[in-house]
């Protein structure tokens, strides 16, 4: 987030290139040890959860929520 806006943190054009994104933002952005997570996903709750275990081990997690993306917000 910027200013109180969600912002992407990107552009991966494949789930790996997306995954290595979302595990070097961390780092660069907080510079701090201890962080709360959010996950966000739409039908791929394996894949949350394995980012999840990804960030566990680089990242002292504090505090974590894993919500799913209502049905409306996402197409087909």
């Amino acid at each position: 987030m910027e200013e109180g806006e969600i912002v992407p943190l990107g552009v991966a054009r494949s789930r790996a290139q997306a995954c290595q994104v979302v595990m070097d933002k961390p780092d660069e952005a907080t510079g701090k040890p201890k962080v709360k997570s959010a996950y966000l996903q739409a039908r791929a709750k394996q894949e949350v959860e394995k980012i999840k275990h990804m960030v566990e081990g680089r990242l002292c997690e504090v505090g974590s929520l894993i919500a799913e993306l209502s049905l409306a917000m996402h197409s087909e």
